[in-house]
């Protein structure tokens, strides 16, 4: 996609040689007319380094043959101090031939998908800015039964599970651990309330998450979760990311951001633009965010 992004440094620029037309139709160059001459395109210097890139690609797809479901694979390395994409693969099963697998861009920065448990991440982070003590709190795995008031004024309950096991009581780190569903959405409802998912978007928005990221490669898309709503179900599955879908690379962009001290850092692919000679314009790492929490 560098190519396609960054056509117009690529490209170049077409020159031009006035011809005069003499008898016998024959064109000959036009000596009184100034000929232009074409102008080789600029140079571009991405982030990749072939050894990274290498070793990811064969990672991804022992990962992914090894699956007879899979019909697609994605992995990046992001360069966490800078943002810097180090390596990028996307590998799509040929239907014709399951054994054969192609490259693909469309996984890493166009497809959205539902993050599941990689989004109790940010449900955690939610829930530490609102939590003074996050060691004091009990919560249920395995099976919680949430109470739940409507509008009217009608008290429901609803029964979810994680596993049909005795539902015993952890601490918020042991839900995090155990990738618990009922035990992040119990957090999240002490943290924010039961009625409280207009709340728990607004911090989710704070964290840059529903924001559409601009990068060399295009627009990214923000996480397309569903907001204004009080519908419980909504609510709750939204806490371990399911309902919703998200760019893959948005999900690595907050991710590299808590491993970098809180820092967003946009994703960058193209560090330099040369010409035969010298470095025409360097891109410095481009800060989203200094603090997202």
């Amino acid at each position: 996609g560098v190519e396609a992004a960054l056509d117009s440094v690529l490209r170049g620029k077409d020159g031009s040689r006035p011809m005069r037309l003499i008898e016998h139709n024959e064109w000959i160059p036009d000596v009184e007319e100034t000929e232009i001459p074409p102008q080789d395109g600029l140079d571009v210097q991405v982030t990749l380094d072939v050894n990274i890139q290498d070793i990811a690609e064969k990672a991804l797809l022992r990962r992914i043959s090894g699956e007879s479901d899979l019909e697609a694979g994605c992995a990046i390395v992001m360069e966490t101090a800078t943002g810097a994409i180090k390596a990028i693969s996307n590998l799509r099963r040929d239907p014709a031939s399951p054994a054969n697998y192609s490259e693909s861009m469309e996984y890493a920065l166009n497809a959205t998908v539902e993050p599941g448990s990689t989004f109790k991440l940010a449900s955690l982070l939610a829930y530490l800015e609102k939590v003074p003590d996050d060691t004091a709190g009990r919560y249920e795995i395995n099976r919680h039964t949430f109470q739940f008031e409507t509008k009217s004024g009608r008290k429901l309950t609803y029964t979810k599970t994680d596993h049909n096991v005795e539902p015993i009581k952890v601490s918020a780190l042991e839900v995090f651990k155990r990738s618990s569903n009922v035990g992040i959405a119990q957090m999240i409802f002490e943290a924010y309330g039961t009625h409280g998912f207009p709340r728990y978007y607004a911090q989710l928005k704070k964290f840059g998450l529903t924001d559409t990221l601009h990068s060399q490669l295009g627009d990214i898309a923000p996480a397309r979760i569903k907001d204004g709503t009080n519908d419980f179900n909504t609510y709750y599955a939204t806490c371990f990311g399911a309902g919703f879908n998200i760019p893959i690379i948005r999900t690595l962009v907050y991710y590299n951001a808590i491993a970098n001290k809180g820092r967003m850092m946009a994703p960058q692919i193209v560090r330099y633009v040369t010409d035969t000679y010298d470095t025409v314009r360097r891109f410095e790492p481009e800060v989203l965010m200094d603090s997202i929490a």
